[in-house]
């Protein structure tokens, strides 16, 4: 059985949680990197509170990269591809295959094309793979495409969710607005591109006219502003909500395909009234031949975006190289055994 070595690159609510289920299906890590004080140096095993695992936790990447001699580096620090570009590309560098949770990494092609040339190629010349994986991996692109698959016409697919928005990061959460009244949104909205955030955080979805085999036509995004209907406390931020103020954002993606087939996702993030169960809704409605509604409910969105990162790392070690969008992948897939029997 193959023996698989992972880096955790970025030791933040997504990364320390790949941990556990990374060991339990037998990957080895062999390196964790991290800027926060309170982690570097110390063994990552303790610094999650579990046993010794023989990994410290460094914050020169570079090092670690020379260091050890990894399969994949499973990249967890932003959601921004400006941010994330150069350390996804000091990993390929190095010969590492890389899995992000980043969402313009996963379709590139129209909101950032030079960085996904980029990436593309860098990935290409190092004989790497490249991939963006996360909860819009099965819930979003991969289950809406096998309920298409029973159907004859579709009219519109719609897509809707919402997810608590403690689980962002608190500069993300600063960015889209938390806490504000209704007019400083409008007058921050002014210097922000709110159709750029909310396309950035919706390029992923353009998997699904690829995998249909057609092209988007016209296509159209925003965000709306959810207020508090009272007031709410969020832990993220560790202030209060006032009644009437953005407790979080609707980001709404509309696109026009052709063969006239209409697509829409209302994702909803905002922070959950106190006592509310951290659980989320989904929806997905095909109004075509025939019509189909299924609605999910009761899902853990950190779970699964952290379990679809990490049932994602066999078929990444044997991807082709490059930058490989969802719908060149396979359906992801449970494996129950060790992930090195699979190799």
């Amino acid at each position: 059985m193959k023996e698989i070595k992972a880096i955790v690159y970025g030791v933040g609510s997504v990364g320390r949680d790949l941990v556990a289920p990374m060991l339990d299906k037998g990957v080895t890590i062999v390196g964790a990197i991290d800027t926060n004080p309170d982690l570097v140096g110390r063994d990552l095993g303790e610094a999650l509170g579990r046993d010794p695992i023989g990994v410290i936790v460094k914050d020169d990447a570079d090092s670690v990269l020379a260091e050890v001699k990894a399969d994949v580096a499973m990249v967890c620090i932003s959601t921004s591809l400006e941010v994330m570009e150069p350390h996804i590309s000091r990993c390929l560098r190095a010969g590492v295959n890389v899995i992000t949770a980043t969402d313009s990494v996963a379709y590139p092609w129209r909101i950032a094309p030079e960085a996904g040339k980029r990436l593309d190629q860098l990935a290409l010349e190092n004989g790497v793979s490249l991939f963006s994986s996360g909860f819009q991996d099965a819930f979003q692109i991969n289950l809406p495409l096998v309920l298409a698959g029973a159907c004859h016409k579709i009219d519109l697919l719609e897509i809707k969710l919402a997810s608590n928005l403690e689980h962002t990061g608190r500069a993300e959460a600063e960015m889209l607005g938390l806490g504000l009244s209704l007019e400083d949104f409008a007058e921050a909205a002014k210097h922000t591109d709110g159709g750029a955030v909310a396309e950035g955080k919706s390029a992923y979805f353009e998997a699904i006219p690829a995998d249909f085999g057609v092209k988007v036509v016209d296509s159209h995004y925003s965000i709306a502003p959810v207020t508090a209907p009272t007031a709410r406390y969020s832990k993220l931020t560790e202030r209060h909500i006032p009644e009437g103020h953005l407790m979080g954002i609707d980001l709404v993606a509309e696109m026009d395909l052709e063969k006239d087939i209409k697509f829409r996702s209302v994702m909803s993030f905002y922070v959950f009234e106190e006592g509310q169960p951290d659980l989320s809704p989904v929806e997905i409605n095909i109004k075509g031949t025939p019509n189909m509604s299924v609605k999910l409910s009761d899902i853990d969105i950190h779970a699964h975006v952290v379990l679809c990162l990490v049932n994602r790392i066999v078929d990444v070690i044997e991807s082709r190289p490059g930058l490989v969008t969802n719908e060149q992948m396979p359906r992801p897939k449970f494996r129950p055994k060790a992930f090195g029997s699979y190799l």
